[in-house]
């Protein structure tokens, strides 16, 4: 995978609007793991870590997500804020509010809120988490406006399709094997972040350009991946002349 090297311009461009949320130190790791979201097929907190030309641990990443303390609802009001705040990615009287839901199949029995689920797609019961969303969709757009994670009724955490595609192929959605319910949600959170800002450029860019866009969530996230191999160039071309060649290959291929 390539190696991250500053961030794609999706995530520069829109960052700041949730810098309240997080401490300095967050504030980089939600960056990051933004950033590995949004250019991995299918992301890891290992593969993320290992992609950070500037060294950053596994377990840094890990406690971002686990330990931590700063404002999930705090995150998605901003999110919803910053949707709200473009003329183009407003609420509209013709729109409406979808409740929906999805199974994010799992192999591991202790993962948090699986169990035993009937699958209509594949006609059979499957062990898995069931996310349940609700999302507003109009003519022009659709986003989430909130989640919920659904837990069997006698669950250890009872008392605690357009879209989905999009969101398990290009951003992990289904991907997070933590063990920590809390990591678990926030993995989702982050992820419906970034569908959300990559919504919102589309959304821009066919308003800008007064003509109809062929982009796709797909498309915005190559885009973000092109940014990261300028910024890898860029950064091999400054650093050629300060250290040996054999020091940048192991910073890029380690």
């Amino acid at each position: 995978m390539l190696p991250i090297i500053g961030f794609p311009d999706v995530v520069g461009e829109f960052a700041d609007f949730f810098r309240q949320v997080f401490s300095w130190n967050q504030f980089r790791r939600f960056k990051q793991y933004l950033s590995g979201l949004i250019t991995g097929r299918k992301p890891t907190i290992r593969s993320m870590a290992s992609r950070l030309v500037d060294s950053v641990d596994q377990s840094s990443l890990n406690r971002f997500l686990t330990l931590y303390e700063w404002d999930e609802e705090g995150l998605n009001r901003r999110r919803l804020g910053v949707l709200q705040s473009m003329k183009e990615m407003r609420w509209r009287r013709e729109g409406v509010v979808a409740l929906d839901d999805t199974l994010l199949p799992k192999a591991g029995r202790k993962m948090p809120g699986a169990g035993k689920l009937w699958d209509p797609n594949s006609k059979s019961y499957v062990h898995a988490q069931c996310l349940v969303t609700s999302q507003y969709v109009d003519l022009e757009k659709d986003y989430l406006a909130g989640f919920r994670q659904y837990f069997k009724h006698g669950s250890r955490e009872a008392g605690a399709r357009a879209f989905y595609r999009d969101a398990k192929q290009n951003l992990g959605l289904g991907g997070c094997n933590l063990r920590s319910l809390r990591g678990t949600r926030r993995h989702w959170q982050l992820g419906f972040v970034g569908y959300s800002l990559l919504k919102a450029r589309i959304c821009r860019s066919r308003l800008y350009r007064r003509m109809e866009s062929d982009q796709t969530i797909g498309a915005e996230c190559r885009q973000a991946f092109m940014d990261l191999l300028q910024s890898l160039v860029q950064w091999v071309y400054k650093m050629a002349g300060k250290m040996p060649v054999e020091k940048i290959l192991d910073m890029i291929l380690r």
